[in-house]
């Protein structure tokens, strides 16, 4: 048990190193040698000429808005000729200046010639990180550079080139998709929607030109040191819920059945300590949650699923486990958002506990029959109906053997048969053990037959359970279908997003996509609970 739960210490610190290294790439990349620098390239030819211009120096001027401190900005207007309208520069009050009246119109689209120019600007200036952001809303006509020839420059010199177009009488999208090889292309077909994609492509250049982190704190060294005290923590905290516990003595009568006197508040810390159970802050969290319903509830899942690890402990590692996995995400995953799957943790924690606990039901259940004709051949032996009950506690298997040991221990104290009886069957929600309970109140009421009346629920239980067999036969189809259509989306969405990132950039990045993933995640969860309810049928 040590070796696996030390593997998965590991595991855990692995993960977290990796978590740490990818992290640490980016921050390596951007921090690289030299300045950045962005120039807008803008379409000034007349067939934008009005409201479109407008719009796109106000654009322009938005994309200006989110710029890195350190980030210059310039800016080139382009049609049978070219504009400098900015020097690269950092100087706000000059940015300002110069992108607050719109350039002079003029006839041509010299589209290469303009992007040529300003990779030329970028490398005279001695920048190696820098990009193009091009606004036009046609073909190329009449430049002398070709657009192979723009590309092939700018990918050599590392700078990306981000082209947006405008959807007019004159709109070419092909020109403006082939400009845009390497970098990024998006399109509008109102101009006032340019200063929301210009802002955009302004806020992410100036994310990934911002100043990173430098010295020991952005070293490898600094990521492998905080990847093993990751690991080293894990590790003691794994250590920590496997380590032996002494029982105390309430610990030892519980298991037994025999419920004890709640302790008082100053006895609680020194009953932990003796039981192993939680100390400290995780005893300080656990007081107030004792007395919800939920909690007690949880607490006995657990107990019926035999997990020894304290339900506090659980919820902590389950929160751990959520921020673990939240920051792995972040750090490979294409997309932010997909973050969010992190919040899946404690769900899965939880539907794993269940299902540990459901197929202890499912076993008690199962060999229920045979262990009430084991109660009514010990009857017919002379038994009395708990010394039947003790017998079959000392021949049954688990979990029958510890509820029925519940039974007959909490007989031994004083309390009714049948509401010990009842008690086991909400416990294993069993309504099988209801009959068990009436058979208890007519021996003790009335006598008769005790071990005919078992019989004849046996045969009773054997039918239903048949029935029921039945029925997950016939509905084995419908949960079949339940899992595969829940799993179907959301595994979609994983993979597109692995193989082509821009292609699920707009369900992402804007708020028409986000509120389509919040709806599609509701609809699928309500399709999911309703071919529950339609199979789920109780007998």
């Amino acid at each position: 048990m040590r070796r696996r739960v030390a593997g998965i210490a590991a595991a855990c610190g692995l993960a977290a190193m990796l978590a740490a290294a990818a992290l640490a790439a980016p921050a390596g990349a951007a921090s690289g040698g030299g300045e950045a620098g962005s120039v807008l390239t803008i379409d000034a030819s007349l067939s934008v000429r009005g409201e479109a211009i407008d719009e796109a120096m106000h654009a322009a001027r938005a994309f200006a808005a989110h710029r890195a401190p350190e980030q210059r900005i310039g800016a080139i207007a382009f049609n049978g000729g070219r504009q400098d309208l900015l020097p690269l520069t950092t100087d706000e009050a000059e940015i300002d200046r110069a992108l607050s009246s719109a350039p002079a119109l003029g006839d041509g689209t010299h589209l290469y010639d303009a992007v040529d120019a300003a990779i030329e600007e970028l490398r005279r200036a001695g920048l190696e990180r820098g990009s193009i952001v091009v606004f036009s809303d046609g073909a190329d006509t009449g430049s002398v550079a070709s657009e192979d020839e723009v590309v092939r420059r700018a990918g050599m010199a590392g700078f990306k080139i981000y082209v947006v177009g405008l959807e007019s009488a004159n709109f070419d999208p092909a020109t403006l998709r082939g400009l845009a090889r390497g970098g990024e292309y998006a399109s509008v077909s109102d101009p006032r929607q340019l200063a929301r994609v210009f802002g955009r492509f302004g806020a992410r250049l100036a994310a990934s030109y911002a100043p990173r982190a430098t010295g020991f704190w952005a070293s490898t060294t600094a990521m492998l040191a905080a990847g093993l005290l990751v690991m080293l923590l894990v590790g003691a905290a794994a250590m920590v819920l496997v380590a032996p516990r002494r029982e105390s003595v309430v610990a030892r009568l519980a298991r037994f059945g025999v419920v004890a006197a709640e302790p008082e508040p100053e006895q609680v810390g020194v009953a932990r300590r003796e039981a192993g159970g939680p100390a400290g802050p995780l005893a300080a969290i656990e007081r107030p949650l004792k007395e919800k319903e939920r909690w007690r509830r949880f607490e006995e899942e657990l107990d019926l699923a035999r997990i020894e690890t304290p339900a506090i402990e659980i919820a902590a590692a389950a929160v751990a486990g959520t921020l673990l996995a939240m920051i792995v995400l972040v750090a490979v995953a294409p997309f932010p958002a997909l973050a969010l799957l992190g919040l899946l943790v404690p769900f899965a924690v939880r539907a794993l506990i269940e299902r540990k606990a459901h197929q202890a039901r499912e076993k008690f259940a199962e060999s229920l029959a045979d262990n009430l004709q084991a109660v009514a051949s010990a009857i017919r032996a002379g038994h009395g109906m708990v010394g039947a009950l003790s017998v079959l506690v000392e021949e049954a298997a688990e979990p029958a053997r510890e509820e029925f040991r519940r039974i007959v221990a909490a007989e031994r104290v004083g309390v009714p048969l049948e509401d010990s009886i009842r008690e086991v069957a909400r416990r294993m929600e069993n309504r099988d053990m209801e009959q068990l309970a009436l058979v208890a109140i007519i021996q003790r009421e009335t006598g008769g037959n005790t071990a005919e009346i078992i019989d004849r629920a046996v045969e009773t239980i054997r039918e239903r359970a048949e029935l029921r067999r039945m029925m997950a036969t016939l509905t084995a189809q419908g949960r079949l279908s339940r899992a595969i259509v829940t799993a179907l989306p959301v595994f979609l969405l994983v993979a597109i997003s692995a193989i082509n990132p821009d292609y699920m950039k707009p369900l992402f990045e804007t708020g028409g996509g986000q509120i389509m993933l919040v709806l599609a995640a509701g609809l699928v969860l309500a399709g999911s609970l309703a071919i529950k309810r339609i199979v789920d049928v109780r007998v």
